[in-house]
């Protein structure tokens, strides 16, 4: 079911759910014609006699055959939720620009979801202090390595 149509009589929702397989069309579209503009690009079939405009080409089509993927993943989990009533895929992609991009949730429902990269940084007091403690003494003997790490 689509989400925005639950109080909707099911005539409108089969109106919405046409109304939104119709936007799917669109990019479909535009993915088929980025991949033949790749496959001209590579074939030579397009291209240019500049160095520096053939450059702009070849690097359109890195560019596309980035995105091309991802765009078709987004087709996918777009199909999934809206035609499937299915939410949760496989590889959710949340960005086209930043792949690696997550979905964060606070646990709490009056908190906004995030979207980004969950890093976790972690330091141990107890480290901090014995790794300076070695320094100092190290510096007091003189020449004594404390490990193969230090110089």
């Amino acid at each position: 079911m689509i989400e925005g149509t639950r109080g909707l009589m099911p005539e409108a929702r089969s109106a919405c759910s046409r109304a939104t397989a119709s936007c799917c069309l669109s990019p479909a579209a535009l993915v088929g014609q980025a991949k033949r503009f790749v496959q001209e690009v590579a074939s030579g079939l397009k291209g240019s006699a500049c160095i520096l405009t053939q450059a702009g080409i070849e690097a359109e089509r890195k560019y596309l055959l980035t995105m091309i993927p991802r765009v078709q993943q987004v087709m996918k989990q777009t199909r999934e939720r809206i035609f499937k009533g299915n939410p949760h895929s496989s590889g959710k992609l949340v960005s086209l620009f930043e792949a690696h991009t997550e979905i964060i949730r606070k646990g709490k429902a009056s908190k906004p979801t995030e979207f980004g990269k969950m890093v976790k940084i972690q330091e141990a007091e107890a480290q901090r202090h014995a790794l300076s403690g070695l320094r100092r003494a190290s510096q007091r003997l003189g020449s004594v390595d404390c490990c193969a790490r230090c110089p």
